[in-house]
């Protein structure tokens, strides 16, 4: 009996010190700010910059399409307690941020695109290159949200969170500012890595389902050719004229995501003599993806046979 009523006493002192300890993570996590982000990459970029400084919440999940993400009413709530959401410019926020404001009148809205140049969506399917049209508000009316895609584009991305969270983290500008500095110099060595590696293929046609890649491919040389447009399937004139230009730069890939039906790419595949790639902006682990990406095109642009 002594035995068992002093085991039943280290359990209790075991499951106090247990409730303790959660205690205090729980009031550590709650004296943390929370910053909520739209993508993925954002998420992944918040880490790198604020460690456990900050909480940071993210509305779209692996998989799932921002061109036709909507937030469940689970989401709005939880966003609302938030002090800080960093807008990227993509179609679903702005309705978004107007739901959260209406409950939560403090949030603060910051665009983290600020200074990023910004490409036009193309208005079909084609070759195409960065041009500028903006609107009232400072950005771009029918600008290309994709700009994450690219080192440089995520460095500027980089300095403007840097910027919202010293606004919102006084205490700790010196250590989100020193972790900024570590990683502009891994963006650098990033796009010189890129550069290098997509420079046997510069000039060469990207086919793509969806127009994601035009940032990327304006950085490195290459020309987009998107299947797709506007979210919806090209017409017939412009899928010929998709299958000529195909043919005629002896694509070998089809590139393609996962949120998308993957048989339009498949049937063109078929049409072209090509594969189907299957490729995700929207993966979290930034760096190691756009490497990876690189690595898949250059080697679609250019085969092993060709560099004998």
């Amino acid at each position: 009996m002594p035995g068992l009523m002093k085991s039943s006493a280290c359990l209790g002192w075991f499951l106090a010190a247990v409730w303790v300890a959660c205690s205090c993570l729980c009031a550590a996590a709650a004296d943390r700010p929370l910053v909520y982000v739209g993508l993925p990459p954002q998420r992944w970029l918040v880490q790198q910059l604020a460690s456990n400084r900050v909480q940071v919440g993210l509305l779209l999940a692996p998989g799932q399409n921002p061109h036709t993400f909507e937030p469940t009413s689970r989401q709005v709530r939880e966003m609302s307690a938030a002090q800080v959401y960093l807008m990227m410019g993509l179609p679903f926020e702005r309705a978004l941020v107007k739901k959260v404001q209406a409950v939560n009148s403090g949030l603060r809205v910051i665009d983290v695109t600020t200074g990023v140049p910004r490409r036009i969506q193309p208005a079909h399917a084609h070759a195409h290159g960065a041009d500028e049209n903006h609107d009232e508000d400072g950005c771009c009316e029918g600008a290309d949200p994709h700009v994450w895609l690219t080192p440089d584009a995520m460095t500027t991305l980089a300095s403007n969170t840097v910027a919202a969270l010293v606004a919102l983290d006084p205490a700790g500008k010196g250590e989100y500012e020193a972790r900024l500095a570590h990683l502009r110099e891994r963006m650098a060595r990033l796009d010189s890595e890129l550069r290098t590696l997509l420079a046997p293929v510069r000039g060469g046609v990207l086919l793509t389902y969806h127009a994601s890649w035009g940032y990327f491919t304006d950085a490195y040389g290459l020309q987009q050719v998107a299947i797709e447009a506007e979210g919806r399937a090209p017409a017939a004139r412009q899928l010929a004229e998709v299958i000529d230009l195909a043919k005629k730069e002896r694509v070998r890939k089809v590139f393609t995501e996962p949120p998308y039906d993957p048989r339009p790419s498949q049937t063109l595949a078929r049409q072209i003599g090509a594969e189907v790639e299957i490729v995700d902006p929207l993966t979290e682990e930034w760096d190691t993806n756009l490497r990876a990406i690189a690595e898949k095109i250059r080697a679609a642009l250019f085969p092993a046979d060709a560099r004998k």
